[in-house]
């Protein structure tokens, strides 16, 4: 094999490894942090609960009949909410 070869290859599975390394420190990220709410339902009403609570903190005026059917899915698994903003962002895109 020449050196051109075994360079290109070099450079090949270095940018392989690098590409694995940053999805690997994106998922652990996400595994790290902390669930603060869940965006799930309540008496048919979208309804945001904190972080292991059983009774909702908020319910919206949004009833999930109103939503697509697979929308509606996500929400009666629940959906898990790790910061304000993301909260903020999913209610505003279910309400408007």
């Amino acid at each position: 094999m020449s050196f051109e070869k075994i360079k290109k290859w070099f450079l090949f599975l270095c940018v392989v490894f690098l590409c694995y390394i940053s999805v690997a420190m994106a998922c652990d990220k996400k595994a790290t942090a902390k669930q603060m709410y869940t965006l799930s339902v309540y008496n048919g009403k979208i309804a945001v609960y904190e972080s292991e609570m059983k009774f909702p903190k908020e319910i919206l005026e949004t009833y999930v009949s109103a939503l697509p059917e697979d929308e509606a899915a996500r929400l009666y698994v629940g959906i898990s909410v790790y910061t304000e903003e993301e909260l903020q962002s999913l209610i505003e895109d279910y309400c408007s």
